[in-house]
């Protein structure tokens, strides 16, 4: 049975359960000037959970719906140790970390989760790179589409932006199935 590339993206590429979070949470420190609280600490290691299982590199859609599952974990853990209005508050933070996908209002974690990119070491992104087959754009020019991006008064989410790359060089960007 061969890995899903949302799986493997989850555990040793650009969505690496420690490491991403690791990132997003410095980038938040740079966003806000502050620390996260607790609630949102769990929100920021739990927020992409929902790639697992899924083709997300080579099927547009599949990415769609990935914030479900950490909405619904941050929930449930959040509720029963808080009350339910942070329960409330940190599913709303992991479901507006995509609202173009979620339907949900933009939260507080939608741009650190954009800069994290920003933050991460070149190392790290020339990992996900190879690991990924990620083709369309090599590290030093995503930091710059990223940087630029978040620029913009309605930035793309980082999926987004990678598709549009795609869609520029004809579809060519993952060294996977795509048509």
């Amino acid at each position: 049975m061969k890995m899903t590339e949302g799986t493997k993206s989850y555990l040793i590429g650009c969505h690496q359960f420690f490491f991403h979070p690791l990132w997003v949470l410095i980038a938040w420190r740079l966003e806000y000037k502050s620390w996260p609280k607790w609630w949102e600490i769990i929100c920021i290691f739990l927020h992409d959970i929902g790639i697992c299982g899924r083709q997300y590199l080579s099927d547009d859609e599949a990415k769609k719906g990935h914030w479900k599952l950490g909405a619904n974990l941050t929930y449930g853990i959040v509720l029963r140790y808080f009350r339910n209005t942070k329960a409330i508050s940190a599913y709303l933070l992991c479901a507006g970390h995509c609202p173009e996908e979620s339907g949900f209002p933009e939260s507080k974690l939608f741009r650190p989760d954009k800069r994290s990119y920003l933050v991460a070491p070149m190392w790290w992104l020339w990992w996900n790179y190879w690991t990924e087959k990620f083709k369309v754009t090599k590290p030093r020019e995503w930091k710059k589409a990223v940087a630029e991006n978040l620029k913009r008064e309605k930035p793309l989410g980082n999926h987004q932006l990678y598709i549009s790359r795609i869609n520029r060089i004809g579809g060519q960007g993952y060294a996977g199935n795509r048509n």
